[in-house]
């Protein structure tokens, strides 16, 4: 599993079209993915965190959903364009829908949970 997709479950979990068991179990599949990423283990570890406190404070899950929400809207992208040797550059979001940057746009939302780099 990649973080992309990690964060896009997580998103059709915020959204109401998938049970927080199904983000339970892909984020304990990660932890026993030796081949998953520093970023992916460390992206899943902080969900989990954020879970097992909801479920041991007993708060409501619209709580945990607002805890939740910021994996989903503010996070860093690093984009490679152009041949391998070129350098990659930082895309951070924060909560808007369209973020700018040199040398290319990209469009990230929550209702289709994609991440599109646009020429």
């Amino acid at each position: 599993m990649t973080e992309l997709q990690l964060r896009q479950l997580l998103a059709t979990y915020l959204g109401g079209k998938t049970s927080l068991r199904d983000v339970d179990r892909a984020i304990s599949s990660v932890a026993w993915d030796t081949g998953a990423s520093d970023s992916v283990k460390d992206l899943s570890n902080e969900i989990a965190l954020r879970i097992d406190e909801f479920s041991s404070h007993g708060c409501a899950e619209s709580d945990l959903k607002s805890v939740l929400v910021p994996f989903v809207t503010d996070y860093s992208v690093l984009v490679h364009v152009g041949p391998t040797p070129a350098p990659p550059f930082l895309i951070q979001t924060s909560g808007s829908s369209t973020f700018r940057t040199s040398p290319v746009r990209v469009k990230s939302t929550i209702s289709d949970r994609s991440l599109v780099a646009v020429p």
